[in-house]
């Protein structure tokens, strides 16, 4: 949890904190998003997906989450590193996105 996802969600990090993100799901987040993101957890792969989840205050926003399983060094799926990104119309999206596709190279495979 960092400062960022607490703007965009508006829980404070005590709120969030060893929570799964299944809370930010509203009325209207996709099913098919939901069930994709259950697939690739089953399967321990990576996993980029557009969804609608809700704020605090209810409002609902669009998000891009992207997932990377990661494995011990006897290649056991330990834990899992997601990346919400907030979808919102500016010129800076295509250089925003090419910036978590970076993030998303630093993590290693295997730990």
């Amino acid at each position: 949890v960092n400062k960022k996802f607490c703007e965009v969600t508006q829980y404070s990090k005590d709120e969030v904190e060893g929570r799964n993100c299944r809370f930010l799901q509203g009325p209207e987040t996709e099913p098919e998003a939901v069930e994709c993101i259950r697939e690739k957890l089953r399967k321990a792969e990576d996993c980029f997906v557009r969804i609608t989840n809700y704020r605090k205050n209810r409002e609902k926003f669009r998000n891009l989450l992207s997932m990377r399983p990661i494995f011990d060094v006897n290649g056991v799926y330990r834990y899992v590193v997601g990346v919400q990104f907030e979808i919102v119309p500016d010129r800076g999206l295509r250089g925003r996105l090419a910036g978590l596709e970076n993030l998303l190279r630093i993590f290693p495979e295997r730990f």
